[in-house]
Parts: structure tokens; C-alpha cells; sequence
């Protein structure tokens, strides 16, 4: 299938829904949504990731956009944000996930930390209330 051309590069990118995707753009898994999703949705001008925001009160319904954002997400950036190239998107959506990744294990350890330390003060507290908290 040929390629629509946009009008400042060619390639096709930035065209809209239902436009044509690369192959090599469109069979990659997208971290970046996956981990990021609406502020990657935002970034990309691929606003329906932000129906994470109204989803976020069914407890197992976000995991399963994120795996959907991460499956559609080449998909969708490639059609609503212009690139110079292939070459680029893939640079950008790299960044994208590794942004995302950081953001993972910094929260990670800060939550392993946290545990750690809130641990200790409550065997602090019930050490020295004879094992009686309250």
C-alpha cells in the first residue's frame, strides 16, 4: 500500500486517522504509551489516551489500556504528529520509553524505600509501647 504524502516531509506521518503506517513503524510495541500513557498521548497529540484518567476507578481496566496504548501507540503517533522520518519517530519513541522506564524504577525504589522505613518506625513504635500500637 502506498504511502499518503503529509504536506512537509512526505512520509505520510501526521495525515490523521486512517491514514497509511509504516510496517517497521506499526508492528512495534510502544513502551512509552505503555508506561506514560496520557502525558505520551498528550506529547504525541494521541488524546484518547486520556480516557486513562476516567478509567482509573475500575481497578483492573488501566492495566488493560496501557497494554492497548502500547499496541496502538506507533499507530496513532505516527498518524497525528508529523515526522522527517522513520528514523526520527523511532528516536523519539525510544526517548519515550526510556523516559517511561526511568520514571518506573525511580518509583520502584522510592516505594521499596518508603516500606523500608515506614517498617522500621512501626517496629520502633511497637517496641517501645510493649507491642501495643494503639
Amino acid at each position: 500500500m502506498a504511502l499518503q504524502n503529509s504536506r512537509k516531509n512526505g512520509n505520510g506521518s501526521g495525515m490523521g486517522k486512517g491514514s497509511a503506517v509504516p510496517d517497521v513503524v506499526a508492528r512495534k510495541f510502544n513502551w512509552g504509551a505503555f508506561f506514560l500513557t496520557f502525558i505520551w498521548g498528550i506529547g504525541n497529540k494521541s488524546y484518547i489516551t486520556l480516557l486513562i484518567l476516567l478509567a482509573a476507578v475500575i481497578p483492573i481496566l488501566p492495566l488493560g489500556m496501557c497494554i492497548w496504548f502500547g499496541i496502538m501507540g506507533n499507530r496513532w503517533a505516527w498518524q497525528n504528529k508529523e515526522y522527517s522520518s522513520v528514523e526520527e519517530f523511532q528516536q523519539i519513541q525510544k526517548n519515550w520509553a526510556i523516559a517511561g522506564l526511568t520514571i518506573l524504577i525511580v518509583l520502584t525504589i522510592v516505594s521499596i524505600m518508603a516500606a523500608i522505613i515506614l517498617g522500621s518506625v512501626m517496629m520502633q513504635m511497637l517496641n517501645t509501647t510493649g507491642g501495643s500500637v494503639m
